[in-house]
């Protein structure tokens, strides 16, 4: 899967990546780089998940802009009650260790390397399904182009869906997923929620922006592994 390490963003039509421009660096109003937070749960009483954790650290300083948060449950009580709240939040029976949170997503029940990177590529992926001709579409591409580089291990990803049944399907697929009706394009995937139709970068940027940034924190030179 292609990253926008190159600050490049990618149209997907009908299963082909076709590069459609660089990005300009940040402005006054992107300034601030935003880096997501991942929390790995696990508990080193039963497994305590080394290969797992190795490979959550390769994958951070593979893909710049994550901090990760190392949670013990063996060595910290206040932990269970934290794994209790998300899991009555997202109305789960049980998050099945290790688990990772991020992004409004839970991740859990990680077995393999494999299955670890799989899984944090969609969680780390906002797909916008748009329409050629869509002049709102034309505005959320300027704007994603725009404050792309503010969150630098989002991966954007648009999808045409006019030309292609694959993403027409898939698209109508999410749709139904969030129990949504999608009454205007683009529709965004993003943070486990969708935004439909883009009004302008005052109104609907703002709602976009604030979500990302709610999910995360502003970068710093620290290490990407924290307490």
């Amino acid at each position: 899967m292609l990253l926008l390490s190159d600050k490049r963003l990618l149209l997907i039509v009908t299963g082909m990546l076709v590069q459609i421009g660089a990005f300009s660096g940040p402005t006054d109003a992107q300034e601030t780089t935003q880096c997501f937070s991942l929390e790995f749960f696990y508990d080193s009483s039963v497994d305590d998940s080394a290969e797992l954790r190795s490979a959550l650290s390769e994958f951070a300083e593979e893909r710049t802009g994550l901090i990760l948060h190392l949670r013990d449950l063996n060595q910290d009580e206040q932990l269970k009650l934290r794994i209790d709240d998300i899991s009555r939040h997202f109305g789960m029976q049980e998050i099945k260790l290790p688990a990772i949170y991020g992004l409004k997503y839970v991740v859990d029940g990680l077995q393999t390397r494999e299955q670890l990177e799989r899984r944090l590529d969609e969680v780390l992926t906002m797909t916008a399904y748009v329409r050629n001709g869509c002049p709102h579409c034309r505005d959320a591409k300027a704007f994603l182009g725009k404050y792309a580089v503010r969150y630098p291990a989002l991966e954007i990803v648009f999808k045409e869906v006019i030309t292609s049944q694959e993403n027409q399907q898939e698209m109508q697929s999410v749709v139904r997923r969030y129990r949504q009706q999608a009454v205007s394009l683009p529709v965004l995937h993003y943070c486990n929620s969708l935004t439909i139709g883009f009004d302008r970068e005052e109104t609907t940027g703002k709602r976009v922006l604030q979500t990302l940034d709610y999910w995360s924190r502003a970068c710093t030179p620290k290490k990407k592994t924290d307490p």
